[in-house]
């Protein structure tokens, strides 16, 4: 039998040719023939593409027309279109069909296809894969190719292992990732309500919310304005000191922005003894494994952007140097903890740990598990490098850094614990006032991470004040005043934190999206770039208050969505919940919307911040006035007109509305509906007398 393995781009076909023993020929008594594409081939066909009725189709058709938001999915044909290439040089506009003609005159001559698209985990590949497999002419059985990842050794197990299970349309997987597709392309509709709301309020610029994008957008605006607005003020809180300057704190004791209000409740406190509650060695185990996040967070710290470090760890894992790094997995399997042992020691050379150091060379919970994985954690991979400098020859320094990251990150993981004596003790007669204190002992793994650990990670309470001395035997009230703290500023590696803590996405797809929103340089960006900050465009900030509080933005409405993905792949979701779901949210954010851009005007603090408001570009309102069928701009300077307003215009009337010059000054004026021209054009606009312009 004779089989087609279709691999996701040009890279991909060079590796499994290299594993194999060349594009066409025989391996473990498979005959075969390798084919690539060069990512996706296809696109969702347009909207009004996607329905038979011409009259809705038309309606689709229009950007900006809202009548049939929102759309009946279930209706719609999910058609497909073949991807449009442009050349550069010539301007001339090409498809991906000759691409998929070329596939499938390979495919022709087998007698059974191999999709070895990559295992992603949220269904891309399979989607991939498959919608090429459906174009072409003919149908043979199909397969998909179960492999770790794209290092020769991964591509040769999963062949000798026979790793390959029978697939169509009823994947589970390929359905996750159809469903995946789908609700991004609802999402559509979102764009063309914000941006229509936006315009009716004089707003120029294309609105794209989006899954994730629009969680770290809401982020990065509402840190960003906290921050502007953020005004530092004293607190006062009664406390305890001992001897040694050690704080104790009461969880029922506020901190005022009155100092009287504090002094009183010291009042009430009087000098103690201090008891010491508990007091052991504790010990500590390494982080888990760095996924791609983690990486990229950490390599911030050497002024690297997302999309060099995707770029680079794509590389790298090319090269088999490190693991599949879109992987959602975080744990390794013992088949693969004990192919790393067989290198960990050179490894530990390469990037500079004492191997002495790696006492824990047998399979250990939370980072090995017996269980099978898709792929495994983010991990070093078995192509060993000559060295860093190596590695800087051929990937620059941003790759020997990332190497070393994910290198340190798994040899961290064999390290000894990580030992501290902890003490934590309270005010005798008043036990509410506790304080905590860790002082390390045995440095065990942080020999090994070093600065690749969060500096937060120490174990600690909340209200620990403490220093490097012992608690001492008494404690004396005392007043304690602070400033309120700044939040901090909006940095790749905050985003990165804060998607990880409230597990939102996974890591290759929280690196991929920041990655997007900072590299567009075009007049649709939102995001730049300014020394290690994130700063807003003004697309940014309009982007920032329509989206503000809708559900597209809500970590935990992202993290639901994750979930019904995920329930879809169990099969236990169909595509209709997927549809419910998402017109539901844009019923929702619809609201929210129209609620959050009609106050735009009048938020002092977006003032100068968001695009210029065009006059041209406005929206026009339709009407009949002095008998006969006009448009005209519901936009005046600063001021939109009111329905009110709007009926007054056309029934001939002069209306007195309050407009801001361009200097900031506000000035109110009477005016009413006229003819007008401008460059020998005719039209109906509000007119304003000669005698108040």
């Amino acid at each position: 039998m004779k089989y087609f393995i279709l691999c996701e781009k040009p890279s991909a076909g060079q590796i499994f040719s290299e594993a194999l023993g060349g594009a066409r020929g025989e391996f473990n008594g498979m005959q075969y023939v390798i084919g690539n594409a060069h990512g996706h081939l296809f696109r969702l066909a347009e909207p009004q593409e996607q329905v038979d009725d011409p009259m809705l189709a038309q309606q689709l058709s229009k950007f900006l027309n809202l009548e049939t938001i929102p759309w009946n999915l279930a209706n719609f044909k999910w058609d497909k279109v073949y991807l449009e290439q442009k050349n550069f040089k010539t301007g001339r506009k090409t498809t991906t069909k000759g691409d998929v003609e070329r596939l499938a005159n390979l495919a022709s001559e087998c007698d059974a296809i191999i999709i070895a698209t990559d295992n992603d985990p949220s269904g891309e590949g399979d989607v991939l894969g498959m919608e090429i497999v459906q174009a072409f002419p003919f149908r043979k059985p199909i397969y998909r190719l179960h492999y770790e990842d794209d290092a020769v050794v991964s591509i040769r197990k999963a062949f000798e292992r026979k790793q390959l299970t029978p697939m169509d349309t009823n994947d589970l997987t390929y359905r996750k990732g159809l469903a995946r597709e789908r609700f991004d392309y609802a999402t559509m509709q979102l764009s063309r309500l914000a941006t229509r709301y936006a315009a009716e309020n004089g707003y120029d610029g294309l609105i794209r919310p989006g899954r994730l994008k629009s969680v770290i957008m809401d982020l990065i605006y509402t840190r960003t304005r906290t921050r502007d607005n953020f005004q530092a003020e004293m607190r006062y809180q009664a406390v305890f000191e001992d001897e040694n300057k050690n704080r104790f704190k009461s969880r029922n004791a506020n901190a005022f922005a009155d100092q009287y209000q504090a002094e009183n409740q010291l009042s009430q406190l009087r000098a103690s003894t201090i008891t010491i509650e508990d007091a052991k060695r504790k010990k500590k185990q390494a982080p888990k494994l760095f996924d791609f996040a983690k990486v990229g967070s950490v390599m911030t710290k050497f002024g690297y952007k997302p999309k060099e470090v995707i770029d680079t760890y794509q590389r790298l894992y090319e090269k088999g140097y490190l693991s599949y790094p879109r992987t959602e997995d975080k744990e390794i399997t013992v088949e693969q903890f004990n192919d790393l042992l067989q290198i960990v020691d050179v490894i530990a050379n390469i990037v500079g740990i004492d191997s002495t150091l790696l006492v824990n060379r047998t399979p250990r919970r939370p980072y090995v598990t017996d269980k099978g994985l898709a792929h495994g954690a983010n991990r070093p991979g078995l192509t060993v490098p000559e060295s860093l400098d190596a590695l800087r020859v051929e990937f620059g320094d941003c790759g020997a850094r990332i190497y070393e990251i994910v290198a340190k990150s798994y040899l961290a993981t064999l390290a000894a614990d990580y030992e501290y004596d902890y003490t934590l003790a309270y005010v005798t007669d008043f036990p509410d006032f506790r304080a905590s204190k860790s002082v390390g002992v045995v440095p065990g793994y942080k020999n090994v991470l070093g600065i690749l650990e969060h500096k937060n990670e120490d174990t600690k309470t909340k209200d620990v004040d403490s220093n490097d001395k012992p608690f001492g035997t008494n404690a004396f009230p005392a007043l304690y005043s602070f400033e309120t703290s700044k939040p901090s500023e909006p940095t790749v590696k905050m985003v990165l934190d804060y998607l990880t803590k409230n597990e939102v996405g996974h890591g290759a797809t929280r690196m991929a999206t920041l990655a997007n929103l900072m590299e567009n340089k075009s007049a649709s960006a939102t995001l730049t770039e300014r020394k290690g900050k994130l700063v807003l465009t003004p697309l940014g900030y309009l982007t920032g208050a329509a989206i503000h509080n809708c559900l597209i933005s809500s970590p935990r409405a992202t993290v639901q969505l994750t979930d019904l993905m995920k329930q879809v792949e169990e099969g236990k979701v169909s595509f209709a919940k997927i549809y419910e779901v998402a017109n539901y949210i844009i019923e929702k954010d619809r609201q929210t919307m129209v609620a959050n851009l009609a106050h735009v005007g009048a938020d002092t603090y977006l003032t100068d911040k968001l695009p210029l408001k065009n006059n041209n570009s406005a929206l026009k309102v339709k009407g009949v006035w002095k008998g006969k069928e006009i448009s005209f701009k519901k936009v005046y300077m600063d001021h939109t007109f009111t329905a009110d307003e709007i009926q007054k215009l056309l029934a001939g009337q002069t209306i007195t509305i309050t407009v801001t010059s361009k200097k900031g000054k506000e000035f109110t004026i009477d005016g009413l509906l006229a003819e007008k021209e401008y460059n020998g054009r005719r039209y109906v606009g509000f007119s304003v007398p000669a005698w108040e312009r």
